[in-house]
C-alpha cells in the first residue's frame, strides 16, 4: 500500500468510528489552505461520498496579512472543483492588540467558527502529530500540569455546544505534504510559520533539535497519551470522592 493509500485509509478508519459514534449526515471542515488542512478536505471529500456526509467549508480571514483574502477565494477555488459549499468569514479587530496575538486570533477563529456552522454540530480541524508535539512541548515549557501536558484531544466540545473533530493527529505533516504533492495539489504557506515571535515556531525548530537527539514523534504521543487517561482517571475518581466527603 503506498503512503497516500496509508493516509487515506487511515483517516477514513478515523471519520468512520467519529460517525458510528456520533451519527452526523452534515460535517463543517475549517481549511486555510495549508498543506495540513488542504490535505485534509481532499482526504474527506473521497470518504464523505462514499459514507453520503455532506461537506461545508469555512475559511477564516484573519485580515492579519494582505495575502489573507486571496488565499481565503484560493481555498473557495478547492471547493468550487469538489463540489463543496465554501464562506469566508473575516476577523474584524484594531490594529492595536492587547495580549498574545496567538491566542486572540485562535479566540476569533473559533467564535467565528461557531457563528458560520448554523446546524453543523461537528467541525472538522486540521491539527496533526507535529502540531500535538509543539502543543506538548509549549505546555511543558510552561509547567504545566496533566490539563496541559495531555495535549489536543481527538473530539472537544466546546463552550459554544459544538464539537471539535481532530481525524489527522496520527498524521505528521511530512506525510500530507506527500499526499498533495502526489496529487499534484498546491497548499500555501504562510509567512508566518518562520517567524520566531510565535511560540509555536519557536517549539517546531526545537523539536527538530530534540529529534537529533533521539527524540521520536511516536514517543511524545505515548506521554501524551498516558497524561490523557491519567485526566480521564481523575474526573471519573473526583465526583466519588465528593460525593463520599458529602
Amino acid at each position: 500500500m503506498s503512503l497516500t493509500d496509508k493516509i487515506q485509509s487511515s483517516l477514513s478508519r478515523t471519520l468512520s468510528d467519529f460517525k458510528e459514534q456520533y451519527g452526523f449526515n452534515e460535517l463543517g471542515l475549517a481549511v486555510s489552505g495549508g498543506s495540513d488542512s488542504l490535505a485534509m478536505l481532499y482526504l474527506c471529500k473521497e470518504w464523505a461520498e462514499l459514507n453520503k456526509v455532506t461537506l461545508k467549508c469555512v475559511t477564516v480571514d484573519h485580515q492579519l496579512r494582505k495575502e489573507a483574502l486571496m488565499e481565503a477565494k484560493t481555498v473557495a477555488a478547492h471547493c468550487s472543483e469538489l463540489g463543496i459549499k465554501h464562506d469566508i468569514v473575516k476577523w474584524t479587530h484594531k490594529d492595536n492588540f492587547n495580549g498574545n496575538l496567538s491566542d486572540l486570533a485562535r479566540s476569533a477563529r473559533y467564535r467565528l467558527i461557531n457563528e458560520w456552522r448554523k446546524d453543523i454540530k461537528y467541525v472538522l480541524i486540521g491539527h496533526t502529530q507535529n502540531d500535538q508535539i509543539e502543543t506538548f512541548l509549549m505546555n511543558l515549557k510552561r509547567g504545566s500540569g496533566i490539563d496541559g501536558l495531555k495535549g489536543m484531544a481527538a473530539v472537544s466540545k466546546r463552550p459554544e455546544g459544538y464539537f471539535i473533530l481532530r481525524p489527522l493527529l496520527n498524521t505528521k505533516r511530512e506525510s500530507l505534504k506527500q499526499f498533495l504533492r502526489v496529487r499534484n495539489i498546491e497548499w500555501l504557506s504562510d509567512p508566518s510559520n518562520s517567524n520566531e515571535e510565535f511560540e509555536r515556531i519557536v517549539q517546531r525548530k526545537t523539536w527538530e533539535l530534540l529529534k537529533s537527539k533521539g527524540f521520536s514523534e511516536s514517543r511524545v504521543e505515548l506521554a501524551a497519551q498516558h497524561m490523557q487517561r491519567a485526566h480521564h482517571a481523575l474526573n471519573q475518581m473526583l465526583p466519588i470522592h465528593f460525593n463520599q466527603i458529602g
